[in-house]
């Protein structure tokens, strides 16, 4: 797994549950996913107990300087075509500029390189513009619209596909990967390797 010295990846623990559910609940989180209902307890106990010995799925905690703050998630896991759907967000507010851009890249490079996957594809409700725009800063390619198809504040919107091909991420990780870090360290006059780990 990669990691740099402000972020890093590791897998998702049960004493996680309370912070997570407390981040899935949040107005911001629950406003751009299908389920958009506050999750009770017991759903959310069920839900980690479906899948945490499932080898279709596979969530990961985001960390900053060692604290979690986000969510990067893959399911529909299948390694006879080795592809994935993925999902991620970012629970914790005031965190350095381009947080979000390395937890992409983490999460990525993770499931291209370490699992060996050869697609990962994802959905995006079509209002939401924030994360629109992140697939396409990490090499996605818009692959289709599914017309209303989620239910949404009591109106139907469209859904947009995305996907990206593991030879279409080494070639976007070996450049935009290194200018990201190259920004932050101008900005900031910190030098984040990235590395293995």
């Amino acid at each position: 797994m990669l990691c740099s010295e402000d972020y890093s990846l590791r897998q998702l623990r049960e004493q996680d549950l309370e912070l997570l559910l407390q981040w899935r609940n949040s107005d911001h989180i629950r406003a751009n996913m299908y389920t958009d209902h506050i999750i009770s307890t017991k759903e959310h106990l069920d839900w980690f107990n479906r899948v945490k010995d499932n080898p279709a799925m596979l969530y990961l905690i985001f960390e900053h300087r060692g604290q979690p703050v986000g969510l990067v998630n893959f399911t529909g896991i299948d390694s006879t075509n080795n592809r994935c759907m993925w999902g991620f967000y970012i629970g914790e507010s005031g965190l350095p500029p381009e947080s979000g851009t390395m937890m992409g890249y983490l999460g990525l490079n993770f499931i291209f390189e370490d699992k060996q996957l050869r697609k990962v594809s994802g959905e995006v409700i079509s209002f939401n513009r924030a994360s629109r725009l992140f697939f396409r800063r990490l090499g996605f390619t818009e692959e289709g619209r599914l017309r209303q198809h989620a239910l949404k504040n009591g109106r139907y919107v469209d859904v947009i596909l995305y996907s990206i091909l593991a030879d279409e991420w080494r070639d976007v990780y070996k450049s935009e990967v290194e200018d990201m870090l190259r920004r932050i360290q101008e900005r900031t006059g910190v030098t984040r390797n990235v590395q293995r780990i």
